[in-house]
């Protein structure tokens, strides 16, 4: 059986009408409240009043009864009998509780009486009747409902909401997929072809063929079903608390000792690091340490050769000095010095020089 459908006409109309109630709806609405908003309040107020009233004198008294006053008495009437009982009630004339809060009560009757409108509103009631219905405000005004109840409420509320939009969903898809079935029907095509026809187009989304057997399942998913089951697993699941406490500590000792031994790993490491760069610094300051004292004793040993033999000051004695540093005859040295003086060349020559050859 395919989805109803609306004609495009109807469909216009039925926007219209709407909007137009959207539109219109709301100017009267604003119009009636702001008209009868005063006579809701005072009707309340009378109401109270009664209420009040009926605490003391039972469920027939009313404002003219509990003054002795018949129902068309004048205002001055009114204001002799409020005196003739402010003296029996006042607070200064006894010490009663209850005749206090009377006296409270009388007061604002009178006031009540005084005004011609709430008397007016007060006679009209009085003739019909007082409804038990007084509506909406004035029962919120009696009622102050707590903070559970508005929680349990707005979840209802929601709850109801959640299941009728789920509902539309699944007539909906219901619809829709058996106009798709219809159509594989009257085409002769298995589903099996159609889901391949579309995979290769890849247009229609395959999965929706397979939507109507989980239709039924969307009840499962509702809010307050789902908060139902949550707290019926919550409330069986109390006896397993303490092994999950357990099991929660036990996983976060565990995650603490990994923690501490990855750092105790990484401290290790970075102090082996620090140490090998360290081992690094005293080798290199050690070579360098080395090589100084090499240097140092080199010079030492040159200042005490320099001071066991120390240079002559005369040209002779240098020549004597050098003679015996190359084992040479001091008359070779003296003629290779003399030759040098002569000729300087003999320095840039590339053969061997013969010192004896020299003359």
């Amino acid at each position: 059986m395919g989805r109803p459908r609306l004609s495009m006409s109807l469909r216009r109309t039925m926007m219209a009408s709407l909007v137009a109630i959207l539109l219109f709806g709301k100017q009267v609405a604003a119009f009636d409240q702001s008209s009868t908003c005063s006579q809701v309040k005072l009707d309340y107020s009378l109401f109270d009043l009664k209420d009040e009233l009926e605490k003391f004198g039972g469920a027939e008294a009313t404002f003219y009864s509990v003054l002795d006053l018949p129902y068309d008495a004048p205002i001055e009437k009114v204001n002799r009998a409020y005196k003739k009982s402010a003296l029996k009630y006042h607070p200064d004339k006894t010490a009663d509780p209850n005749d206090r809060k009377l006296y409270t009560v009388l007061t604002s009757v009178v006031e009540a009486l005084r005004d011609s409108h709430s008397r007016e509103r007060y006679n009209f009631y009085l003739k019909r009747g007082f409804p038990r219905w007084r509506g909406t405000g004035y029962y919120y005004s009696h009622f102050k409902p707590s903070m559970k109840f508005v929680i349990v409420f707005i979840f209802l509320v929601i709850s109801i909401a959640h299941y009728l939009a789920a509902y539309a969903k699944f007539r909906y898809d219901k619809y829709r997929i058996s106009d798709l079935r219809d159509a594989l029907v009257k085409s002769n095509i298995t589903l099996q072809q159609l889901k391949e026809d579309f995979n290769r187009k890849g247009n229609v989304n395959v999965d929706q063929f397979a939507e109507l057997k989980d239709l039924k399942r969307f009840v499962a998913h509702l809010l307050f079903v789902r908060a139902l089951l949550g707290s019926y697993a919550l409330i069986f699941s109390i006896p397993t608390w303490p092994e999950g406490i357990r099991k929660w500590r036990a996983g976060n000792l565990e995650e603490e000792e990994e923690r501490r031994r990855l750092k105790e790993e990484e401290d290790r490491a970075y102090q082996e690091q620090e140490a090998e760069k360290s081992r690094r610094r005293d080798q290199k300051e050690s070579k360098k340490r080395r090589k100084q004292a090499v240097r140092e004793k080199e010079e030492a040993t040159s200042k005490e050769k320099m001071t066991a033999n120390p240079i002559p000051s005369t040209t002779a004695g240098r020549y004597v000095l050098i003679s015996r540093a190359l084992t040479r005859p001091l008359d070779q040295v003296s003629n290779l010095a003399k030759a040098l003086m002569k000729d300087s060349t003999i320095l840039r020559r590339t053969e061997p020089l013969d010192i004896s050859t020299l003359p």
